[in-house]
């Protein structure tokens, strides 16, 4: 039987992630599963050791990728900042490089009910006492991004956006921990430096294995 499709916007952009990303995808497909949202289904019986996935370094969404750099921000700013506003700011354009990517992330109405950052103060009182402290220092993360990155955004309107891009990288992101990819050292010496909040990639497709109504068991390796 068929694997039921998870919806057009999610079969381009499987299609856009192998042609122009360079993806492989061997024996699973994104679907809709009922009650349970989305999840991946295996297409064929599979063996241990099969390759399922494989994303080429180049494919991920880093501060090192070309479209990211050319924003020149400043590099102080943590890594999740960074991405957030680069994200802000293509936002809606239709020459934006990862336009068929963004259409199968969550909706912002999705992230007002079940992200406590979205939600009324209210609500918030209601969370139990380390979910309460575990916001706090989401928050506290959050507006020390927003302070030094505002004035790299058209306006102070963009704050809702920004954060919506902001919970985009944090609820999406895989660790990663930039390694050398030339002679020189460069990145090495980047790696060293970096912190484990700011070892962080989007990476497409291998996202769909990074959400389950359970806690998930995959590492990525490298």
């Amino acid at each position: 039987m068929a694997a039921p499709s998870p919806g057009p916007e999610h079969e381009r952009f499987i299609s856009w992630a192998k042609d122009q990303l360079g993806v492989t995808i061997d024996g699973v497909t994104p679907a809709k599963l009922p009650g349970r949202g989305l999840g991946v289904l295996a297409t064929k019986p599979l063996k241990q050791g099969d390759l399922l996935v494989s994303v080429p370094a180049k494919a991920l969404l880093t501060t090192e990728t070309k479209h990211v750099k050319d924003v020149l921000l400043p590099k102080e700013a943590t890594v999740h900042g960074r991405l957030a506003v680069y994200l802000t700011l293509m936002d809606g354009k239709e020459d934006a490089p990862h336009r068929l990517w963004q259409p199968v992330w969550p909706k912002k109405e999705e992230f007002d009910q079940i992200m406590p950052m979205n939600w009324t103060d209210r609500q918030k009182e209601l969370l139990p006492a380390h979910a309460k402290s575990l916001l706090e220092k989401q928050q506290d993360k959050f507006e020390k991004d927003w302070e030094l990155l505002k004035d790299r955004l058209p306006d102070k309107e963009c704050r809702d956006l920004f954060i919506y891009y902001w919970l985009i990288v944090n609820t999406r992101t895989f660790y990663w921990d930039y390694p050398t990819t030339t002679r020189t050292g460069k990145q090495q010496v980047k790696r060293r430096k970096l912190i484990p909040d700011d070892c962080m990639a989007l990476c497409p497709f291998m996202e769909y294995f990074n959400h389950a109504d359970e806690g998930v068991g995959l590492f990525p390796t490298h």
